[in-house]
């Protein structure tokens, strides 16, 4: 490979190994939710309450690190935060009401040390995203494969995930819950070193933004202040206005595909134990099958939006309606009716069921990544904002997390308002099919030829999994016997 690529390479695998390690992090507090119920008593609304108050802290500081990251070095930004998450989680086990030495959790005034400490944790995760996002974005402009990289590093997430939960699993078994959250912070010297050693590859150079940020212009003084480097007063709609309608159309998109990917990250679990009546283990088996899927979509997505023809922003939008679509039917139809096809034998019920959600996992995970990761970088490449990429990521992915901070109580609301548990699916495939909505306007420009020119074996693993969608549908089809569930209580799992 040629200097620029093995620069390209080395950015890539380092921002792979800081972002996994960022969701190892983030998975720490959901492994232990179990053990904090059983030992400390907390209720599921307190354990909630705690993802509330990360993924409120994650969309707030997704918008401020945006434009952090547009003034300063991302670089440092991203050290930062992850020396900050790490922090966090080790120090959440000692202000946890149940360690305090106060007796119980009752009472809002002892949870406070808690909520403050996992509000910091949030507002540290979300200096990851925008600060790789400006990294790689500007490594990557003007490359013509630049969704198949963006789509490996997607991929972070995932097995970061995995690693999380398998980590997290071990832990508790052998030291306990306090250890599932605590040792992690023993590996960021390690992720340190790492970006250190490739320290000068993540350095971005300074441009100029293509949306002002500072002064009204007419005013000499406020001028002449502004050339000095002075610091002006800036207001949330000089930092996100100006941006043109397509960046706005993706954060909405963003919203939706968010809203229904951590709906299914938080609730499947729980949703495959209460009401399918599998055991712990069995449902979350079932539960990763949708981040396995989410592996394969990421991976997919991007080389194959990278072989359309048009503007960037058009080629990323088209395949991701389509697969949002095809994630629509899967939820809104096929799993539904697997679901109450109670008369299949159960490994055969199972079986089908997972790949369901397998597939389900390819249809929201690769959209999303390409939304939040391939879609902001071509938008800032196409509109002349490079040196707004920044800003542009945590506009679209702060919109997105707003999403995923009301999938809980919408999810639970409509189970209890709309006939139980079994109402969710369709739900959800009522938000994919808004967030296809959402990305037409982007896909108007589209050439439907470019699409077709596509390489041979990328349609017919499309056509492959059409027909395969169409024969779980039947095969449920013929097998309508409806499953009669009772309505369960709600909780994070």
């Amino acid at each position: 490979a040629s200097p620029p690529d093995r620069q390209l390479h080395t950015a890539l695998a380092l921002t792979w190994l800081a972002y996994g390690y960022f969701y190892v992090l983030r998975k720490a507090l959901g492994a232990v939710k179990s053990a904090l119920r059983n030992e400390l008593l907390y209720s599921e609304s307190q354990l909630a309450s705690l993802d509330t108050a990360f993924l409120a802290a994650y969309s707030a500081g997704l918008y401020v690190s945006g434009c952090l990251v547009d003034a300063v070095q991302p670089r440092v930004v991203l050290c930062c935060g992850i020396c900050l998450a790490a922090a966090a989680a080790f120090l959440l086990p000692l202000l946890l009401p149940g360690q305090l030495g106060g007796g119980g959790a009752e009472g809002f005034v002892v949870w406070i040390p808690a909520y403050l400490c996992w509000i910091a944790h949030g507002l540290a995760q979300s200096a990851g995203h925008p600060a790789i996002q400006r990294v790689l974005g500007k490594r990557l402009r003007g490359n013509r494969w630049s969704g198949m990289y963006l789509g490996i590093w997607t991929t972070s997430q995932t097995v970061g995930g995995m690693t999380g939960n398998f980590c997290g699993g071990y832990l508790l078994s052998n030291f306990g819950w306090q250890a599932v959250l605590q040792r992690p912070i023993f590996v960021a010297p390690c992720i340190g070193l790492c970006l250190a050693l490739g320290w000068s590859v993540l350095e971005v150079p300074k441009e100029p933004s293509a949306v002002p940020l500072a002064c009204e212009e007419g005013d000499h003084e406020d001028v002449e202040k502004r050339r000095r480097g002075s610091c002006c007063t800036i207001s949330a709609g000089r930092l996100f206005g100006g941006f043109g309608a397509q960046v706005y159309v993706a954060a909405l998109a963003a919203f939706f595909v968010k809203f229904v990917r951590y709906a299914l990250l938080f609730w499947l679990p729980y949703y495959n134990w209460a009401v399918l009546g599998f055991d712990a283990s069995k449902a979350a088996y079932h539960a990763s099958m949708f981040e396995f899927g989410g592996f394969f979509g990421s991976m997919a997505l991007g080389p194959l939006s990278d072989r359309l023809e048009g503007p960037g922003a058009h080629r990323r939008a088209a395949p991701s309606a389509v697969l949002m679509l095809a994630g629509a039917v899967l939820l809104g139809i096929v799993c539904p009716q697997l679901q109450a096809a109670s008369d299949w034998p159960a490994a055969s019920r199972e079986f089908a069921m997972g790949l369901g959600i397998f597939l389900v996992g390819i249809a929201v995970d690769g959209p999303e990544s390409i939304i939040t990761g391939a879609l902001c970088n071509d938008l800032c490449e196409d509109s002349g904002l490079t040196g707004s990429v920044g800003r542009v990521v945590g506009l679209v992915n702060g919109t997105g997390i707003l999403g995923a901070l009301l999938a809980g109580p919408a999810v639970t609301f409509w189970a209890r308002s709309c006939g139980g548990w079994p109402a969710v699916f369709p739900f959800l495939a009522i938000i994919s099919l808004l967030g296809v909505a959402a990305l037409l306007p982007l896909c108007k420009f589209v050439s439907w030829h470019s699409v077709m020119a596509a390489r041979t074996s990328i349609l017919a693993a499309s056509c492959a999994g059409a027909a395969l969608v169409v024969v779980l549908l039947l095969s449920a089809a013929c097998n309508p016997a409806a499953a009669v569930v009772e309505q369960t209580s709600a909780g994070v799992s």
